[in-house]
């Protein structure tokens, strides 16, 4: 009997180290995040915390806080989801899953569903406007977003998520100057803003402003060496400027990161591919990636727009339909099919599909 009770404490001891062990890897990430330039580190200590405590709710909703903020969005929004399935009660949880998942392009009804919890959990929250704010961005509500967003500077104060989201409503309303003018305001509030800056960058790219789109695509990957989208990006800019080597350098630099969900490698290799009209490769690249993942919209979609450029409408027409079957909900599927469906001369069905993207 001694012997089995001294077990128990040894147990019991041993998991009290370990639990004091994993608390202090989280303190430590906790530190580092709020450091400049010390995401990264941040999260290898929440990696060292959860190998010890995988139920370590604390640490799974501050990894996926600074995965959001480095631009992996679905690495943060596995987190998030683990955090809520172990602490359905946590509102913070809740709304950095909200946030996260509106990153991803097939969870944008997970990303509302999120964010409806939290403001169900929490109504009085600080972050309450905010979270409306982005609901109605989802709905596409721009105005009643813009609104909103008045509301969530007034709790929040000057707020890098508030400046972001701005941005993210004046880039959806085609005003790039605007867009450009709040996403700089986030980056003065954080200079590290990782996706201000990959966004600034997008709306100087849509300007013609090359350079400026470089410098701060170079500064994102400075922060974040493995963001796809920002590799991603800066070979598209170097694709219009007619510098295809330095473009493949970003191609190759994005096949070097390991495959994973996080690295869709394949499809954007396609869609740079279909950017330097080598229609014949972006075409068998797009076509690997629809062999393991056959009900992709996005790769569906790509694969259309070059069906299309091959000359091969009936098979761009099938694909942007199985685009659209596969997510409904994928305005940017809707409007490619509805313009096969035009150049088909098929004008009731495209009217149909414009009807639903309006709707």
């Amino acid at each position: 009997a001694a012997g089995i009770l001294g077990m128990v404490v040894w147990k019991g001891s041993r998991e009290k180290e370990r639990r004091n062990e994993a608390a202090s890897y989280f303190k430590q990430g906790l530190g580092r995040s709020q450091s400049s330039g010390g995401l990264r580190e941040a999260i290898g200590l929440f990696d060292q915390a959860l190998a010890i405590r995988p139920d370590y709710v604390e640490a799974l909703l501050s990894r996926g806080d600074a995965e959001c903020k480095l631009g992996d969005a679905k690495g943060a929004t596995d987190d998030l989801e683990r955090a809520v399935a172990l602490d359905p009660t946590s509102a913070d949880a809740w709304y950095h899953l909200g946030r996260a998942a509106s990153g991803v392009p097939n969870r944008l009804k997970r990303s509302r569903e999120a964010l409806q919890k939290f403001l169900a959990l929490a109504p009085t929250h600080q972050l309450a406007p905010l979270a409306k704010a982005r609901l109605a961005f989802l709905e596409g509500d721009l105005d009643a977003a813009r609104r909103l967003c008045d509301e969530a500077e007034k709790a929040l104060g000057n707020d890098e998520e508030v400046h972001f989201l701005r941005g993210a409503i004046a880039a959806d309303e085609g005003d790039s100057r605007q867009a450009i003018e709040h996403y700089s305001k986030g980056l003065q509030v954080r200079p590290e803003s990782w996706r201000c800056l990959v966004n600034r960058a997008g709306e100087y790219k849509s300007l013609g402003e090359y350079d400026r789109a470089l410098a701060d695509l170079d500064r994102a990957i400075q922060i974040n060496p493995d963001g796809v989208e920002a590799w991603a990006n800066r070979a598209f800019c170097l694709i219009d400027l007619g510098r295809l080597e330095e473009a493949q350098q970003a191609i190759a630099r994005i096949e070097s990161l390991p495959p994973s969900p996080k690295n869709p490698a394949g499809l954007i290799r396609a869609q740079l591919l279909e950017g330097m009209k080598r229609y014949d490769e972006a075409l068998s690249a797009i076509s690997a990636v629809l062999s393991e993942t056959p009900l992709d919209a996005g790769a569906l979609v790509v694969r259309a727009r070059i069906q299309k450029a091959l000359g091969r409408l009936p098979l761009a027409v099938a694909d942007a339909a199985k685009a659209v079957d596969a997510s409904p909900q994928d305005g940017v599927a809707r409007c490619v099919y509805a313009e096969l469906l035009i150049d088909a001369r098929r004008w009731d069905e495209a009217g149909k599909q414009i009807e639903a993207v309006l709707a």
